[in-house]
Formats: structure tokens, C-alpha cells, sequence
């Protein structure tokens, strides 16, 4: 109950501005306070977001200890709550996350306005900006998007600009009920993951898993105080992982291309489960069904991803190779180009006593090419190292690819590792039967998001450059302690 309680004190003061008229959030962003002592003067207000960010950090920290004494005292006695308080364990903490406003990167507020451009003003959000409507400044639905997202049309699939559209029509042009029916169906999503963990994980194992995902702070407060869309990329991989663990293998594509439809990361998942189609072991498994199976796979993969795209937007197609190809918006946060900042600007200089400098952006940009190169020449590698482990387990050793490469991601080739994008290992971590898996997965939730409000704004650039490059480097030894203990099955617990 303690953990219950600290979450409602950490989210309790956001929750006020569900009673404020009009809502004013977005001027406010990455402010515990949300405003609250804005009509300050100008040293009192940064005072006050300084005090906001440390009770920010001091209340993640607490939430996060007490998220790794309930899964520790749990996985010492597994049978310590019955079903029904794990039940009501698992709904209550999440609720409460629900409850508060996203003070931290609201983007559902651009899922709110997309949608809300195409059912009101008919016209399609990847090719029409916000900023091109008429009147668009005097729109309520529109006025807590970041003022940067205004210009751009949207970076996601069509399933859930879709759900988006769906949304806002609901709500009538009502910001606070578009903003409500987002965190209902991301509760319901929440629930359908935690029940697919639940039915994935190693069966001594399963309620250890299940609830620690259900209360797991990074996810509850990624796709629930914050709304983000995450889940419905995860719950569909949760399903392509069921769906393989049945070898339905065109259900397995089915629900791969559905998370694409999300949003296009999972792409890198394909590889894997076609890799485990064909490498399948048991009785009538010969090449000519293996090869079957692998084209039912592609086949349920291609059928959805591209009849997403045709039913609901075709006309976002032809710039769909051009994403894919630029690897995502220009946005830095919590990678390895912040590492390299700190290697460029403090490091080196006190070794060497060089001139101090941050990497240009041009820099950065011709970096990143060269970075996912390299990502695409270690994931080739570390799928060859796997083909032994997939063909003896072709469950565990499919789960194992898909955490690996996205960890490997993380550490190499993403420019912005945000805390919604680490709910999607979660899933992965926790159905494996390794003691590293489950550690990544607890660690990473517990530690990860105490320092993200001083990842945007900061009161010193020093402060904005080691908070980020502190959070890549969490990721980067997490990541590679799960990576070097996952060379052998050591570490088994079920």
C-alpha cells in the first residue's frame, strides 16, 4: 500500500488541472508544478521549477525503490497475495497513474489535435499541417500541442491516427474527454498486456511477471499519466509472440504488421520470427513446411501493414520509404550523442587539454547514418549467434532476438531514447526465463525516471548534458550486463 500511496502524492498535484478552464499545460511543460507558481517573478518562478524537478526526482526515486521491494519480497514469496489482491494490486496503481497530467512530453495532445484535424476539419493529418487550418489558434483541441508539432504532419501508423480520428470525435471537440478516452483505452491496453505476460511467462514465474508489469512505474507513467500510444505497438507484439508460441504463424505476421501499423520499429521484428519459422525442429517439419510456414508469416505481415496504409490513408504510402529510410525525427534525448558530447566537451579536454566543443548538428545527422550502418551490420551478427538458441527454443530464443535488438538499438543507433520507447522491452523481459532478463526489466523501471525532467530543461547546459548522458549510460549498462549474461542460459529460473 505504501507504493500506492506514494504514487498518488507523486501524481496528485498534476491531477488539479483536470478541474482548470481552459486548460493551460503545454506553457508549463517538464514544471512539476504545471504552472501552479508561474504568476511568480521571474527568479522566484525558476526557483520554484528547480524545487519541482528535485521533488520530480525525489518522488521517482522513492516510487521506484518501493517498485523493487514489492517484486523482490514477491519473488521470495510467490504466493504471498492471492489472485484476487493481485487483481486489485494491479488496477488500483494504475488507475492512480491515470489520474494524473502529463507534466513531462504530453504528446497525446498531438494525438488529440491529429485526430481532431481529421474528423472536424476533413482533411488528412499526413499531409496537412495544424497550422494550415483556418482558425486553428482559437480551437481549444489544439491549443496544448507543442508549438513545434504544429508545422509537421503526423510520424505515426494509421491504426492509431485512426483510433486518434475515432477519439476526437467522441469527445465533441472536448480537449479534457479526448484527453480521458485516451487514458481509458490505454488502461484497457495496460490490462490486455498485463494478462498476455501473464499468459507468456514461464508458468512458476507468471504472477512475479504479470505484476510487475501491471504496477510497473516507467509503463504506468509512460501510457497512463502521459498517454503516450506505446501500448498498442506492444500489445500487438505480445500477440505475435502468443500467436508464435501456437505456431500460427500468419496470426504472428498478422499482429507484427498491426504493430507497424503503430508505429514502424517493429520492422526489425520480422527478421526474427522468419528466422524462427524456418529454423523449427519436430515431427512433418521439413523444408517444404518450414518454407510454408515463413510465407504465411510474410504473407499476414504484408496483408496487414499495407491494407492499414490502403483502408484508412493511402495517401501517406509514398513517404513511407522515405521515413523508414531518415530513421525518425531529429529529436536528441538520453543517447549516445550526448555520451559523445561529454567525451568532446569535458573528457577529452581535461586528458588532453584540447579545446572543448559540442558536436554540430550537421555532425550528429552524418553520425547517425553512419551509426545505423553499424546497427544493421551488429544485427545481422547477433542473429547468426542466435540461430543455435532459436532452433533448440524457438519460443525463448525468438523473445531473445527481439529484447536483444532493441537493446542494441538503444545503445547504438537511437537518437532518443525516451521513456515510452523503454516500455517496449518490458514485455520481452519479462515472459523470458532469465534472472538477467527480469533484472533489466526492474532496474531500467526503477531508475530511469527520476532524472528524464531535467533531460529538456535544465537551469544549466551542463545539467541538461549529464542528465542525459547519465540515462544513456543506465541503458548502456543495463544493456550490456542483459547482453553479456544472455551468452548462455545460466541464468534460467523456469
Amino acid at each position: 500500500m505504501a507504493y500506492a500511496i506514494a504514487v498518488l502524492l507523486l501524481v496528485a498535484l498534476s491531477a488539479r488541472l483536470w478541474w482548470q478552464s481552459p486548460m493551460d499545460l503545454i506553457a508549463h511543460e517538464f514544471d512539476y508544478f504545471l504552472g501552479l507558481f508561474a504568476s511568480s517573478g521571474e527568479n522566484e518562478s525558476k526557483q520554484w521549477a528547480a524545487i519541482g524537478r528535485l521533488l520530480h526526482f525525489g518522488g521517482f526515486l522513492v516510487v521506484g525503490l518501493l517498485y523493487l521491494a514489492i517484486v523482490g519480497r514477491f519473488v521470495r514469496e510467490p504466493e504471498a497475495l492471492s489472485k484476487g489482491r493481485i487483481a486489485g494490486y494491479a488496477a488500483l496503481v494504475p488507475l492512480i497513474f491515470a489520474a494524473g497530467m502529463p507534466w513531462v512530453s504530453p504528446d497525446v495532445f498531438f494525438y488529440i489535435g491529429k485526430g481532431w484535424e481529421e474528423s472536424h476539419y476533413g482533411v488528412s493529418p499526413y499531409l496537412i499541417p495544424i497550422n494550415q487550418l483556418p482558425g486553428y489558434q482559437n480551437d481549444q483541441m489544439f491549443a496544448n500541442i507543442f508549438p513545434g508539432f504544429l508545422n509537421t504532419a503526423t510520424g505515426y501508423g494509421p491504426i492509431v491516427q485512426k483510433v486518434a480520428e475515432l477519439i476526437a470525435a467522441l469527445s465533441g471537440g472536448n480537449e479534457k474527454l479526448a484527453l480521458a478516452l485516451h487514458k481509458v483505452v490505454n488502461l484497457g491496453l495496460h490490462g490486455a498486456c498485463s494478462m498476455l505476460v501473464y499468459r507468456l511467462a514461464p508458468e512458476k514465474f507468471a504472477r512475479v511477471a504479470a505484476l510487475s508489469y501491471a504496477i510497473n512505474p516507467l509503463i504506468c507513467f509512460s501510457v497512463l499519466t502521459c498517454a503516450h500510444n506505446d501500448h498498442w505497438m506492444n500489445m500487438f507484439m505480445l500477440l505475435a509472440l502468443l500467436a508464435l508460441s501456437r505456431r500460427r504463424w500468419a496470426w504472428a505476421g498478422a499482429a507484427v504488421g498491426a504493430a507497424f501499423g503503430v508505429k514502424y520499429f517493429p520492422l526489425v521484428y520480422m527478421p526474427i520470427l522468419g528466422l524462427a519459422a524456418l529454423m523449427q525442429k519436430g515431427e512433418g517439419m521439413g523444408l517444404a513446411q518450414r518454407l510454408s510456414d515463413a510465407a504465411r508469416l510474410v504473407i499476414g505481415f504484408i496483408a496487414t501493414s499495407v491494407a492499414s496504409f490502403l483502408i484508412f490513408y493511402p495517401e501517406a504510402l509514398p513517404d513511407l520509404a522515405g521515413t523508414l529510410s531518415s530513421g525518425g525525427a531529429s529529436v536528441y534525448r538520453n543517447s549516445i550523442y550526448h555520451f559523445a558530447n561529454v567525451l568532446s566537451a569535458v573528457v577529452v579536454p581535461s586528458i588532453f587539454g584540447s579545446e572543448a566543443f559540442l558536436l554540430s548538428r550537421q555532425y550528429m545527422i552524418d553520425m547517425g547514418m553512419s551509426l545505423r550502418a553499424v546497427y544493421i551490420i551488429i544485427y545481422v551478427i547477433s542473429l547468426l549467434l542466435l540461430l543455435r538458441r532459436m532452433r533448440d527454443d524457438i519460443f525463448n530464443g525468438s523473445v531473445s532476438a527481439c529484447l536483444g535488438v532493441t537493446i542494441l538499438y538503444f545503445i547504438i543507433a537511437n537518437a532518443s531514447n525516451q521513456e515510452w520507447y523503454m516500455t517496449w522491452l518490458m514485455g520481452f523481459a519479462l515472459i523470458l526465463p532469465y534472472k538477467h532478463a527480469y533484472s533489466l526489466a526492474w532496474r531500467l523501471s526503477a531508475f530511469f525516471l527520476p532524472l528524464v525532467i531535467y533531460t529538456v530543461k535544465s537551469d544549466t547546459i551542463i545539467a541538461w548534458l549529464y542528465s542525459n548522458t547519465a540515462l544513456y549510460l543506465l541503458v548502456l549498462a543495463l544493456g550490456c550486463r542483459y547482453l553479456w549474461c544472455s551468452r548462455s542460459d545460466s541464468g534460467k529460473v523456469a
